[in-house]
């Protein structure tokens, strides 16, 4: 892994409060929120429902927060006063110069200075094709970062690419919509 200055976080820097750390290249998002909690995020929506891992620190402490990376190891969330709300106890944990990433699989890792882990937020996810496979024919047609499938069994999916998932978008397509779909197969 290459560490870029906007997905690592090394020894001595600080996350205040409104910043985060990006993965490179997949919307995983590290965000020191105005309220306390430490959260990361799948997907460029900042709202509950794309949260897959928290602190749990909201409302911890009084603001602003801010999360260092501290010389011992050790993860920490302070708020104004320099009191910990949070802490991934990993001081004294492996080599010095110890680093922490926002990693393309959606985990974020802390490392020591011979890049080793130390800790983990518990949030890798295998990369996935995007493309569902089906035993019938589909349709696709790209609408970034949306895709729109048709099965000929007319069955409509929405697909977004960011999370790997589809969603059954509308069943049962019928009249106009079918007619406009046959349209663009040939």
């Amino acid at each position: 892994m290459n560490p870029s200055p906007s997905n690592v976080l090394k020894t001595g820097q600080i996350l205040k409060a409104g910043e985060s750390l990006k993965a490179s290249k997949h919307s995983y998002y590290l965000i020191m929120q105005g309220d306390g909690n430490l959260v990361l995020y799948v997907g460029d929506h900042f709202v509950p429902k794309n949260a897959i891992w928290s602190s749990g620190t909201h409302g911890k402490g009084q603001g602003p927060h801010y999360m260092v990376m501290q010389g011992d190891g050790n993860l920490v969330v302070y708020d104004c006063y320099d009191q910990p709300t949070w802490s991934s106890e990993t001081h004294s944990k492996g080599a010095k110069g110890h680093w922490a990433a926002m990693q393309d699989d959606g985990n974020f890792v802390l490392y020591d200075g011979e890049a080793k882990p130390t800790w983990h937020t518990h949030t890798y996810r295998e990369e996935i094709e995007t493309k569902p496979t089906w035993h019938t024919h589909t349709y696709r047609e790209e609408i970034k970062p949306y895709s729109l499938l048709l099965e000929e069994v007319k069955a409509l999916y929405l697909c977004i690419d960011f999370t790997f998932r589809c969603y059954p978008f509308i069943s049962q397509i019928k009249g106009r919509l079918s007619n406009f779909i046959k349209s663009k197969k040939t």
